[in-house]
């Protein structure tokens, strides 16, 4: 639309149809007139391609990490697991002995 209004001030009269086929010279004007607005695009590309790197290396990033904290995580508990294999449980330990039926001792003479 602003190429369209820019072409009728130069006097030049084209339908206003993005399909709309051009001469070369009328393409040449509109390269001297928007030839910024290109390089700006460009720009603009460049830029956000270096952000989409960054966020990609970001990510990369986070994802190394969380895979760092999960290993370490399994390996803690593959170590909790050795430790409970290790505890081996024995049969009770006779330390002495109750009498349940105690002797009678003589009366004393008195």
């Amino acid at each position: 639309e602003r190429a369209v209004d820019y072409l009728m001030d130069k006097g030049v009269a084209i339908e206003a149809s993005p399909n709309t086929k051009i001469s070369d010279d009328v393409y040449a004007i509109l390269c001297g007139q928007f030839a910024g607005d290109k390089g700006n695009k460009e720009a603009s590309k460049g830029i956000s391609e270096e952000i989409k790197k960054e966020k990609e290396a970001l990510r990369v990033e986070r994802e190394k990490e969380i895979e760092d904290k999960r290993r370490q995580e399994e390996e803690r508990q593959q170590q909790q697991e050795l430790i409970k294999a290790k505890a081996v449980v024995t049969g009770p330990k006779q330390v002495g002995k109750i009498d349940l039926e105690p002797k009678i001792a003589p009366a004393a003479p008195a």
